[in-house]
């Protein structure tokens, strides 16, 4: 899914269609979601998430929201560890030197205006 260019006086625009097909995914059987969780800190692609969303959505989902919830604290551990660091930023300009993964406005992210 290509969103539509972003121009300076155009706002990002995701693929409308493409959007409304992934919602269209089935659920997943749990040793499906097992299979996409397992793969939990690699990209996942979009129509593994939206059948993940899908399967946790569903009257089936007592199984698998634990598999979700077990998978994202592994990937939450990996990246950021067990500290808790609280900040408060000072914002000088509309600019940040920082490429903090969880922030919109890390230097990496160049889809940010």
């Amino acid at each position: 899914m290509e969103p539509r260019a972003v121009t300076d006086t155009q706002l990002y625009v995701p693929d409308m269609h493409a959007l409304k097909a992934v919602t269209m995914s089935a659920s997943a059987s749990l040793d499906e979601s097992r299979k996409i969780l397992q793969k939990a800190g690699q990209a996942l692609s979009l129509d593994e998430l939206a059948v993940l969303l899908n399967t946790l959505l569903s009257h089936d989902s007592a199984a698998v929201a634990p598999l979700i919830k077990n998978a994202s604290a592994r990937v939450r551990k990996q990246l950021f560890g067990d500290w808790v660091v609280p900040m408060a930023p000072i914002e000088v300009s509309n600019t940040c030197a920082s490429d903090c993964l969880f922030c919109g406005w890390r230097v990496s992210n160049r889809a940010m205006k």
